[in-house]
């Protein structure tokens, strides 16, 4: 895309500069634009973007670009679809490992706080989701230390309250898992502020659009079916 965008621009530089404008919640079209400016006066004066504009993360901030403010609504609504199809996932593969073994659902403590834990958490990301973004990309190992505690953390929570709080039958909590992640991935497929290409505003008017589901969506609506197959498959056959 940088190479379409701007072929005279340093590729690292222009990567840089599109990954700081995400970040600021610029949208697609005037990041092209902006590109192509450069693009432009790099082709005129024949120097480097380091050179002629610094570095990318600095030349963004001089810049009087348009920002996509998400608000608050809107981010709860992503986060909704993407909750829906997490709790579904949850009790779809609790249905399969009931189903497995012939046993109702056990529903223990640990399991639903841990489950109101990553939904809050994934609510909070959605409300602070620029935030979020930007702390990931300028501190990147705080984010993975973050997930590998998340991880021990659910393991020693289901440990340490194993009791079972409520039994539910097989067969209904199958189903109903089933069709919370097939509602999550058809609530988030539909969300067209998923994809907002770095193209110019023409190109994207002339693109054709009727029907479309851009890679964007089409990823993340699949990501709680996919996982469903893999982790349900595992399941299955390794309490064989």
């Amino acid at each position: 895309m940088e190479e379409t965008l701007a072929p005279d621009v340093d590729r690292a530089w222009a990567e840089q500069f599109i990954v700081v404008c995400r970040l600021r919640g610029v949208p697609g079209d005037a990041i092209a634009n902006a590109l192509a400016e450069a693009n432009d006066h790099l082709r005129a004066s024949g120097s480097t973007a380091l050179d002629a504009f610094g570095p990318a993360e600095e030349y963004v901030t001089t810049l009087a670009l348009p920002r996509h403010e998400v608000g608050a609504m809107e981010a709860l609504s992503l986060t909704g679809s993407l909750a829906v199809g997490f709790l579904g996932l949850t009790l779809a593969l609790r249905g399969v490992t009931a189903l497995r073994q012939g046993t109702p659902v056990g529903v223990t403590l640990g399991l639903a706080v841990m489950t109101v834990l990553t939904v809050l958490v994934m609510g909070f990301i959605g409300v602070k989701g620029v935030a979020v973004r930007s702390g990931a990309f300028r501190r990147p190992w705080a984010f993975s230390l973050v997930g590998f505690v998340w991880v021990p953390a659910g393991v020693v929570t289901l440990s340490l309250m194993p009791r079972v709080v409520m039994s539910l039958p097989t067969w209904p909590v199958l189903i109903v898992g089933l069709v919370a992640i097939g509602l999550g991935s058809w609530l988030t497929a539909r969300r067209e502020d998923l994809d907002d290409p770095a193209v110019p505003p023409l190109e994207r008017a002339s693109a054709p659009v009727a029907g479309a589901r851009p890679a964007g969506r089409v990823g993340l609506a699949l990501l709680y079916p996919v996982a469903f197959v893999v982790l349900g498959a595992l399941t299955w056959f390794l309490r064989a």
